[in-house]
C-alpha cells in the first residue's frame, strides 16, 4: 500500500486507515527481546547534506530539492474528538512530506501553524539516522531499531516502531528488503 503515490480523496482514506491500523496493531513480547531505545532524533531522514525531522516546523523547513509544482496540495482533514486537523503534501523527487496542524491542541501550538507529519521516501537517497533506506535488509532494521516492534502480516510485512506520538514504518517485500519506508504523527480518537 503506497499512502501517497497518487492525491485525492481515496489516496487520504488509505492514509487514515494505514493511520488507524498501525496504530492498533502490538506484537506479543518476545523473550529475549532486544531493545533499542528510540529519541526523536530517530525521527528523521537524510542524504549526507539534507536533513527532514518529523514533527518540524514547515516554515522553517529548508532544503536543496526542488518541489513539484502541484495544482492543489490541500489532501483532506481528519476530525479527533473537537479537533479538526488539515494536512497538505509536499512532493519532491526523493521524498514526499505531508504538513498539517495535527494534534496542536495537545502540543501548545497555534491553529495555523503547519509541521511535517510525515516523511515517504520513495528511494534509497535518504536513510534514517540509524541507517535503514528503501532496499535494507529486515536484519539490519532490527539491528538498528531492536527486535521489539509491531508486526502485521496479511499481504505485506510492516515493521513498526513507536516514540510518543511518532510511528516509523517499514514495509517489506517478499525480499525480506524494506520496500516502503514511512514516519508519520499519530492522531488519537481519529473518527
Amino acid at each position: 500500500m503506497n499512502m501517497i503515490k497518487d492525491r485525492g480523496k481515496i489516496v487520504f482514506a488509505v492514509f487514515v486507515i494505514m493511520l488507524a491500523f498501525v496504530t492498533s496493531v502490538q506484537a506479543a513480547p518476545k523473550a529475549g527481546e532486544i531493545t533499542k531505545t528510540l529519541e526523536v532524533i530517530d525521527f528523521s531522514v537524510s542524504d549526507g547534506m539534507n536533513t527532514i525531522q518529523l514533527d518540524s516546523s514547515y516554515e522553517n523547513f529548508r532544503i536543496e530539492k526542488t518541489e513539484k509544482i502541484l495544482d492543489n496540495n490541500y489532501v483532506g482533514n481528519i476530525f479527533a474528538g473537537d479537533f479538526n486537523y488539515k494536512y497538505y503534501i509536499h512532493e519532491f523527487e526523493d521524498f514526499n512530506l505531508y504538513t498539517s496542524n495535527a494534534n496542536y491542541n495537545l502540543k501548545d501550538r497555534n491553529f495555523d501553524e503547519y509541521y511535517i507529519t510525515q516523511i515517504t521516501l520513495l528511494n534509497s537517497s535518504f536513510k534514517t539516522q540509524r541507517g535503514i533506506a528503501i532496499g535494507s535488509n529486515i536484519d539490519d532494521i532490527i539491528n538498528a531499531y531492536g527486535n521489539k516492534y509491531s508486526l502485521d502480516s496479511d499481504d505485506k510485512a510492516v515493521i513498526f516502531y513507536s516514540l510518543n506520538d511518532m510511528r516509523l514504518v517499514f514495509t517489506i517485500d517478499e525480499n525480506q528488503k524494506v520496500q516502503e519506508l514511512t514516519m508519520f504523527i499519530f492522531v488519537d480518537d481519529m473518527e
